[in-house]
Formats: C-alpha cells, structure tokens, sequence
C-alpha cells in the first residue's frame, strides 16, 4: 500500500542540447506525511488511444531525492516504490525519450500527455509546466 502524496507538481523540460536525442527532462515533486513506502506508476496506455504503449521503457536516469539520494525500486516493469526517510518534499527526476508521435504526444503541448505523468496509486491532484529552452 502506498503512502498518500500531495501538492504534486511536473515540471517538463525540452533543452536544445537533448533535442537530437529527443531526450525530455521530467521532474516531479510531491510532499509526503512521513516516511512510509510511495507507490508510483506509469501509464501503459493514453485514455482513447486502445492501444499499449509501455512508457515506461521510455524512461532513463530515474533518481529520488528528498534532502539526499532515496532508496527506490522497481516493484514491476512501469512501477516504482519510493522510500522516504522522513515527512517532506520528494523529487523524482528522469529522461522520458520522446521519440515517436502517436496519440499520447501529438498534442502542441506535451505537458498534457499523459506519457511522461507518473501517477501516486493514491489519487491526488496536479500540477504541470512545461519549457523548451
């Protein structure tokens, strides 16, 4: 079971130096109550789209850190189970290889696809940026 997060924020990042790479970097925050076990997932799939992308082999360089490194696993092939040491900030940061465009990207604003969005398994609201620099 997975400790419940909130103020969760994404911020999605498109530099020119990773442009030839098609590299995004994605970073999450997200405040926790303690120090129990944060459950997260990446979607399989895009809402409409019927099809299985598995975005999470899309993913590279995954970190977790609170006021330094956090232990972290994958629980499964699109999960990963965050450790916190203790209440606060967490911020997970990761390349999302943004190479194809399909149903989950082809919006002018990547900052709404679902692809790069790391869900809580417990429901929470968000909040997202996006900058192309």
């Amino acid at each position: 079971m997975s400790a419940t997060i909130r103020d969760v924020h994404y911020d999605v990042t498109f530099m020119r130096a990773n442009a030839q790479q098609r590299i995004i970097d994605v970073a999450m925050s997200f405040n926790t109550a303690g120090a129990a076990p944060v459950i997260l997932s990446l979607p399989a799939w895009t809402p409409g789209a019927y099809e299985i992308s598995n975005y999470a082999r899309k993913v590279s360089n995954f970190s977790a850190s609170a006021a330094g490194p956090l232990v972290w696993d994958k629980s499964d092939y699109d999960t990963w189970r965050v450790r916190p040491v203790a209440a606060g900030e967490v911020v997970l940061r990761f390349d999302f290889l943004a190479d194809s465009l399909d149903n989950a990207s082809a919006n002018p604003t990547f900052s709404r696809s679902p692809a790069y969005r790391i869900r809580a398994w417990k429901r929470c609201a968000s909040t997202s940026s996006a900058a192309f620099v």
